[in-house]
């Protein structure tokens, strides 16, 4: 079978509901508010310890990391090359279909921030 090649952030335990508040999901809530402290540096198992402990100590929910071989790695790079762990501020290559990119780290945080951003306007919106 062998090792799975993305790292899965799940908002809650199979045991949980993924709760909203205020027409936003709470994972993502608290996501976001690590996201923008900024994620230089961090690795996918500080991303997941940091959006739990916004849940305080009597959380309704409890996020998860899968698979283990993905919480060493630098937030949200590719798991392949398991043993490899990539420079962090290096560039990631994305292949899909017949278009190619080219993302640095600070450029993908950017990236995921205006995404962000759009979201949230396009929920006022509504």
């Amino acid at each position: 079978a062998g090792l799975a090649k993305e790292a899965v952030f799940s908002a809650c335990l199979s045991s949980e509901v993924a709760w909203e508040s205020s027409g936003s999901g709470d994972f993502t809530t608290r996501a976001l508010g690590v996201l923008r402290a900024g994620t230089d540096g961090l690795t996918n198992e500080q991303f997941v310890q940091r959006v739990i402990a916004a849940f305080g100590v009597n959380a309704r929910q409890h996020p998860v990391l899968d698979p283990p071989h993905a919480k060493s790695r630098v937030f949200l790079q590719p798991l392949t090359g398991y043993g490899a762990r990539p420079n962090i501020g290096s560039s990631a290559s994305v292949n899909q279909g017949s278009g190619s990119a080219t993302v640095s780290g600070p450029q993908l945080t950017n990236l995921i921030r205006a995404l962000q951003d759009l979201t949230q306007q396009l929920q006022q919106q509504t």
